[in-house]
């Protein structure tokens, strides 16, 4: 059931809303506590308390929300935020945004058309951090009884292919760093940990040494992205680095130390140290993209990852190339004795014309393998 605004107006449920000073004398209108008012006052009480009925609790809730001033509004629906964002880099990230929403409406009530105006500021900013700031306003209209229109669409990109050969100089930066022995082999480590767990910067930071079983061979993510849980098995050689690393350490101390930024700006340090375009993130695409390479399936690789949908991770088999160039190279498998293509002694894949790719290469691993068939 709809309302024209100037029947809300009279009943006192929109329009210009009440200052703090006029509330007492509006209460004591709605209560009649005052017998000398006039019985009209009375009439809308009764007309709002039938129309809330009509309009059911959610309605009614609000309707109720209309009549309150910004900072009432803001106040309430932060416990709203509490109890949705479990993550408290996302409830910090919620407030800061609507708290800029806040300054923008000043004493306006909020709406579609405002909100829009509000996010017409961050055109400029890279569509998924535009997408965030669309969600956070859009929750909070929803909640106060009116809805965006308007979508942000995310473009999907691909994750980035991590050549080896950027891994091994990566290392090797770190490796030369002129410092303490034990920060080398920490960093060298972490590294190592990054490219074979596919851990997150946040899960890398928040890793304790009771998080790791050695005799298993597995560590757990406690609360990782969406406050999910979850087991990842250890490489053999990964367990030899560790044995070392976590001896005489306190099961409750954290492994590396770090806060979450700290790891970004030691990566980023070391990537441009070594000449090579790599950041904390584009560790755990090496290990996502290396684990479709290998021909891990794709449910085995979302649960390694701690992706929720399975769309997301098959953003992998679009970005790895192995299995598009064994799709090319299949095409000449029946011309095989015609050196189409072939390996060299060392390994090297030669596609003629001058044309070698190195054996570590995903290419010539799997040109090995059709050869082999």
């Amino acid at each position: 059931m709809k309302f024209s605004r100037n029947v809300w107006g009279q009943l006192g449920l929109t329009g210009a809303r009440s200052s703090a000073a006029e509330r007492p004398a509006h209460n004591r209108l709605v209560v009649g506590s005052n017998p000398a008012e006039p019985r009209t006052d009375y009439f809308l009480y009764e007309m709002r308390e039938m129309m809330e009925m009509l309009l059911g609790s959610d309605g009614k809730r609000k309707l109720r929300l209309r009549h309150k001033l910004n900072d009432e509004l803001f106040e309430l629906y932060d416990a709203q935020l509490i109890l949705k964002h479990r993550s408290r880099p996302a409830l910090d990230e919620a407030r800061r945004v609507l708290g800029h929403f806040q300054d923008y409406l000043g004493q306006f009530p909020p709406s579609p058309e405002l909100a829009a105006g509000f996010l017409s500021q961050f055109a400029d900013r890279k569509p998924a951090t535009l997408y965030r700031y669309h969600a956070i306003v859009n929750g909070f209209l929803t909640w106060y009884g009116e809805r965006m229109t308007s979508k942000i669409r995310v473009p999907q990109t691909l994750p980035n292919y991590i050549e080896s050969e950027d891994i091994d100089k990566l290392k090797s930066a770190l490796r030369a760093n002129q410092t303490h022995k034990g920060v080398v082999e920490r960093n060298v480590l972490l590294i190592e940990l990054a490219i074979k767990t596919g851990l997150r910067r946040s899960e890398l930071s928040d890793l304790k040494v009771g998080d790791i079983n050695l005799d298993r061979r597995y560590l757990v993510v406690r609360q990782g992205k969406g406050q999910k849980d979850r087991i990842i098995d250890l490489a053999p050689s990964l367990v030899e680095l560790l044995i070392p690393f976590l001896k005489g350490k306190d099961q409750q101390e954290s492994l590396f130390g770090l806060k979450p930024s700290t790891i970004s700006g030691l990566v980023k340090r070391a990537a441009k140290k070594a000449g090579v375009d790599l950041h904390t993130h584009s560790l755990r695409d090496h290990f996502g993209t290396s684990l479709v390479d290998t021909g891990t399936d794709m449910e085995t690789v979302r649960r390694l990852l701690g992706h929720t949908s399975l769309k997301v991770t098959q953003r992998y088999i679009a970005r790895t190339d192995t299995q598009r160039r064994e799709a090319v190279l299949r095409l000449d498998r029946a011309d095989v004795n015609d050196e189409s293509f072939c390996l060299d002694k060392e390994g090297n894949l030669q596609l003629g014309e001058g044309v070698v790719i190195p054996a570590g290469r995903p290419a010539a691993k799997a040109a090995r393998r059709l050869l082999k068939r």
